[in-house]
C-alpha cells in the first residue's frame, strides 16, 4: 500500500469519512465546487444526488452486486457538505491519492471533472448583470479542483500519451 494512500484514508477518517465511506471519495470534488459560493442551491443538491445515485450503480457494477448503497452515499453528501470549505479543499487534494493511482486515472479523473462541471452547471446566478451558469467561486474552485488532481506525465519518445 502507498504511503499517500494511507496518508489520504487517514485525512478522510479525521473528517468523518470512515474506511467503509472512501468509496465514495469522488464525490468530494463536487460537493467543494457547490459549496464555493458558501451554500449548495436546490439544483445543486439535486445534481449531487444524481451524481450519487450514479456512483453506487458504477461502484455496484464494478463490484458485480449491490455492495454500495444509495442512502450511504446521500449520508456521506451531508457529511460533506456541513464541512467548512478548506476542509472540503483538504479533502479533495486527498481524492488524487485515492481514486487517480491507478491504471484508470484518466477516467477517473474525467468522471470527476464532468461531474463538477454539471455541479457547476446545475445552477444559475447573476453577475454583472448577465445570467450566467459559473459563477466566479466556482469558476476558482474547479480551477483548484484540476490544480489539485492534475495527473502527472512524463513524455516518453515515441509515445504519443506519455506515461503516468
Amino acid at each position: 500500500m502507498h504511503e499517500s494512500w494511507k496518508a489520504a484514508r487517514a485525512r478522510l477518517a479525521a473528517a468523518g469519512i470512515g474506511a467503509d465511506d472512501a468509496y465514495f471519495a469522488p464525490l468530494i470534488p463536487l460537493v467543494d465546487v457547490a459549496m464555493a459560493d458558501g451554500e449548495v442551491q436546490p439544483e445543486e443538491a439535486a445534481q449531487l444526488e444524481r451524481e450519487a445515485r450514479d456512483l453506487v450503480a458504477r461502484l455496484n457494477a464494478e463490484a458485480g452486486y449491490a455492495a454500495f448503497s444509495v442512502e450511504r452515499a446521500l449520508e456521506v453528501l451531508m457529511k460533506l457538505r456541513r464541512l467548512a470549505p478548506f476542509e472540503l479543499a483538504q479533502l479533495t487534494a486527498q481524492v488524487r491519492a485515492l481514486e487517480l493511482e491507478g491504471e484508470d486515472a484518466e477516467a477517473a479523473f474525467s468522471r470527476i471533472v464532468a461531474g463538477c462541471l454539471r455541479v457547476a452547471m446545475a445552477s444559475q446566478t447573476m453577475e454583472a448583470g448577465e445570467l450566467v451558469h459559473f459563477c466566479r467561486e466556482e469558476r476558482l474552485r474547479i480551477y483548484g479542483i484540476l490544480q489539485s488532481l492534475a495527473i502527472t506525465r512524463r513524455y516518453t519518445p515515441g509515445s504519443r500519451s506519455g506515461e503516468s
